[in-house]
């Protein structure tokens, strides 16, 4: 199978296609019951860096490779925001891609009159070639907290998502499978599926250690994936790269599972980073078995790599489209998109970049962890200096809504050695040392991994600290006054949101039950921005020292590791 040539040119509006296929489609094409026989790519009119440029796809392996920020990730994403699916994978979840999984666009730098444009290029089983127009819209001008949301279409009746199964894997992900409390699930295969998994495992892997198999599931974490049963250990202890290999399989099996209609493909399946946690003998032996399963299953498989090893090897395959992306001699801030580059001109200007790199070599960040976002804000705000938050790289998990207290103490009880004196780890202000110690943590880790935020006299989380001090206030407080709100605006909609009223609050603030109403109340009350929060942190004296504990631990590590201090 060669590749596909695709020319732009021929394909049409719904409009254009509805004039000209009257009989076929006597009325306007609905999205949603638009019937795909093939998708050939997308047409990026502009997002973000990209302009004007065209991203053609094949059934069978695609590659998206090129340096980190130059919009791979977000390419690789916009393959599947437009579609939906009812179909399920093996463990029940839809075969579809949510916005939130993979985008995350910014009111400041994407919203306001700014629009994004792009189209899918696609084939129906008429063989009409249409292109169906997506654009980026922000949901409510007016509020200044709104999302920036991905449209299909436009607004009327028969726009919106069309319908085929997608699946969007991120493997670059922090927490593995034997750090979560994950269960085996009841997962049933044919004797013919579980023979293909063996097969899969072994072919990957080159060896023949692989018999029987658990479906392993984590809800709270989103994480679904095999491990090993019936062996010499089982989903508890297996590495990332086999964790990682499950995720793909349970996609795999989902997309055999389907029954397109004759001559349609199945889907679209995007893995980023595929590289990830293997060694290079089972990447290539993983792409070799995606590019063949992809042309027998009728499937597009679109993949990003860092790895110069599958480059070199996609490079030579006549079947997979190669899109390197590039800002090394682009204009104004844009990145370059090349079709089909030779592997020695992407050798040649990696080589170039890593030299380039070494003249202006940065020291080497320090990892952070944190519960969530409001932790990450409220280390950032505290920092305030941009010469040490740069030198600082805080961890990304893989749960949006962060990752709690019992979980990030159990991943760090786990994985020890990757935090010994080169991460630090912030807990919310709520958090007692006693508990600490009494979960086996070692005095020593408080001292040096493990940091507290401050918390206010009742050692509270940080919402429920700045909640405390707004209702602790006056009514004629100035703070009302730069908040644009009088004191019983907030005290009512405090209410409203937690049901309870503010005194019971403030007669006992430690309660359980207000570390999650506050946080509701917070994020859901627009007017404590986060100018107000940054303002209160400066104006607060346990920041202070908080800043000045976060800089000396951050020393220690910097010591240890050999690296220059931080002013």
């Amino acid at each position: 199978m060669t590749r596909e040539i695709v020319n732009y040119d021929e394909f049409l509006s719904r409009k254009e296609v509805e004039e000209l296929n009257t009989s076929t489609y006597p009325t306007k094409i609905n999205n949603s019951t638009l019937e795909i026989k093939n998708f050939y790519g997308i047409h990026v009119e502009e997002f973000r860096t990209i302009r004007n440029q065209n991203f053609y796809v094949n059934i069978g392996v695609n590659l998206l490779s090129g340096y980190n920020g130059t919009m791979k990730s977000t390419i690789l994403g916009l393959f599947t925001q437009g579609f939906n699916s009812d179909f399920q994978d093996l463990f029940g979840k839809p075969l579809r891609t949510k916005y939130s999984e993979i985008f995350n666009l910014s009111l400041k730098y994407d919203g306001g009159n700014k629009i994004y444009k792009f189209e899918y290029l696609i084939e129906d089983i008429h063989s009409n070639k249409l292109k169906i127009p997506v654009f980026t819209k922000v949901r409510d001008k007016n509020d200044p907290n709104s999302d920036v949301r991905i449209i299909t279409g436009g607004r009327n009746q028969v726009d919106g998502n069309m319908n085929l199964a997608t699946r969007y894997i991120n493997l670059n992900r922090l927490l593995s499978i034997h750090t979560s409390d994950a269960k085996v699930s009841d997962i049933t295969l044919s004797e013919e599926e579980s023979e293909r998994q063996k097969a899969f495992y072994n072919r990957i892997f080159s060896h023949k250690a692989y018999n029987s198999f658990d479906a392993v599931a984590n809800d709270e974490n989103k994480k679904y994936t095999f491990g090993p049963s019936n062996g010499t250990y089982d989903y508890t202890s297996i590495s990332s790269g086999e964790d990682n290999l499950g995720s793909i399989f349970n996609a795999l099996l989902s997309f055999e599972r389907l029954a397109p209609k004759k001559d349609s493909i199945r889907g679209i399946l995007c893995i980023d980073e595929v590289e990830a946690s293997l060694h290079p003998a089972a990447q290539i032996n993983l792409i070799e078995y995606l590019s063949k399963w992809g042309i027998k299953n009728k499937t597009i498989v679109i993949l990003t790599t860092h790895s110069l090893g599958l480059i070199e090897h996609i490079s030579k395959k006549k079947n997979a489209n190669h899109y390197y992306f590039s800002n090394l001699y682009s204009q104004k801030s844009l990145v370059d998109v090349y079709l089909n580059p030779s592997y020695e001109t992407v050798k040649e200007e990696m080589a170039y970049m890593i030299q380039n790199e070494e003249e202006e070599k940065s020291p080497p960040k320090i990892n952070v962890l944190c519960e969530d976002e409001v932790a990450k804000f409220i280390i950032n705000a505290t920092i305030k200096t941009r010469d040490i938050t740069k030198r600082i790289e805080f961890i990304k998990t893989e749960n949006d809504n962060g990752i709690g207290f019992p979980q990030l103490i159990s991943f760090y009880k786990k994985t020890k050695p990757l935090f010994d004196n080169q991460s630090l780890i912030f807990l919310d202000g709520d958090i007692d040392e006693k508990v600490l110690l009494d979960k086996a943590i070692n005095p020593k880790d408080l001292s040096t991994a493990m940091t507290i935020i401050p918390g206010g006299e009742h050692n509270l989380c940080f919402e429920s600290w700045i909640t405390y001090d707004l209702f602790k206030k006056s009514n004629d407080d100035p703070v009302f006054r730069k908040l644009k709100k009088p004191a019983s605006y907030f005290k009512d909609r405090f209410h409203s949101i937690s049901h309870v009223t503010y005194d019971i609050f403030l007669n006992d603030p430690q309660n359980d039950m207000f570390s999650k109403i506050c946080k509701n109340f917070i994020s859901n009350t627009p007017e404590i921005s986060k100018k107000y929060m940054r303002e209160f942190i400066r104006s607060t004296k346990e920041f202070e020292d908080f800043r000045n504990l976060i800089i000396e631990k951050l020393n220690f590590i910097a010591n240890k590791k050999g690296y220059p201090d931080f002013k």
